[in-house]
């Protein structure tokens, strides 16, 4: 059970000290402390992927805000989860987070619900834009390609000496729905490839 922290600026020339000596205040050894001078876009940042491949269960990581592990909701709340899942707390100083408390457990369960939540009003929205266009005569997803084109590039697919690459690029398809009419229809080839 130990002790990590994670402190993080966005730019080289930004300094760590105030969020090193806060966590320093907490408890956290110095050798403990992963700093990074990176943005926090996304999750794929390498002291941060080298703290979660060090924690273990029992440990804790301690930030000094929230916004240190993660710009977006969306990833605090999948790194919250992971950590959850593999016995890892966590605690933010600023927002006086601590998932090894009840009150620490709620909040994260409550984000996590309203993640959800989220994601379904997104698709609701969706399927009712898609029943909107429809009824307009609009139809969604990509255009189909017309049958005498891909009858065309079957008929070169299975009869011509053509690779599959030249058989795409004479009929204006992709290789991949040229591969896949292909394999829809039962087709082999009978010249080379």
């Amino acid at each position: 059970m130990a002790l990590y922290g994670y402190a993080r600026v966005s730019t080289e020339d930004q300094r760590l000290d105030r969020q090193a000596a806060q966590l320093a205040e907490h408890g956290v050894p110095e050798g403990n402390v992963f700093f990074e001078k990176r943005s926090g876009r996304d999750l794929d940042r390498p002291e941060l992927q080298r703290l979660l491949a060090t924690v273990g269960e029992g440990d804790s990581i301690v930030v000094a805000s929230l916004d240190r592990l993660g710009r977006s909701t969306t990833d605090l709340i999948a790194l919250s989860q992971d950590l959850n899942e593999r016995g890892v707390e966590l605690v933010s100083l600023k927002e006086s987070i601590d998932t090894t408390t009840a009150m620490g457990r709620m909040f994260f369960r409550l984000m996590a619900d309203l993640a959800e939540f989220e994601r379904e009003l997104i698709s609701e929205r969706t399927i009712e834009g898609l029943r909107a266009a429809e009824a307009k005569g609009h139809k969604g997803g990509r255009p189909r390609t017309p049958g005498t084109i891909l009858d065309a590039a079957m008929g070169l697919y299975e009869n011509s000496d053509m690779t599959l690459a030249e058989v795409a690029a004479e009929c204006k398809l992709s290789v991949s729905t040229v591969q896949r009419e292909a394999r829809r229809r039962g087709l082999s080839r009978r010249a080379h490839q």
